[in-house]
């Protein structure tokens, strides 16, 4: 975690920042087709809470990436999600 100000830190790493941002889209979108589809009953309620800790823990690591530059990664592992889900389920 950098303990540099904002604008330092964005300079520093702007694909980090960008991933930040970015990985909100596809996070919200299955934050709200998750839970409409548990409360639907289209979907268990146990792979879904476990697929939205997924999507969440995706989400931290974007912010807060282990390694300068590693914040892409998790948004490409987020749009991997979005691929591969129909597959899985």
């Amino acid at each position: 975690m950098s303990t540099l100000p904002l604008d330092q830190a964005i300079r520093a790493n702007p694909t980090d920042f960008l991933g930040a941002c970015v990985i909100w889209i596809p996070a919200a979108a299955w934050c709200v087709l998750l839970i409409s589809w548990m409360v639907q009953g289209d979907m268990e309620v146990a792979p879904g809470l476990t697929f939205l800790g997924v999507v969440i823990t995706l989400m931290v690591f974007a912010a807060n990436p282990p390694a300068p530059g590693m914040g892409g990664l998790f948004v490409l592992a987020m749009f991997a999600l979005v691929l591969a889900f129909p597959i899985m389920y």
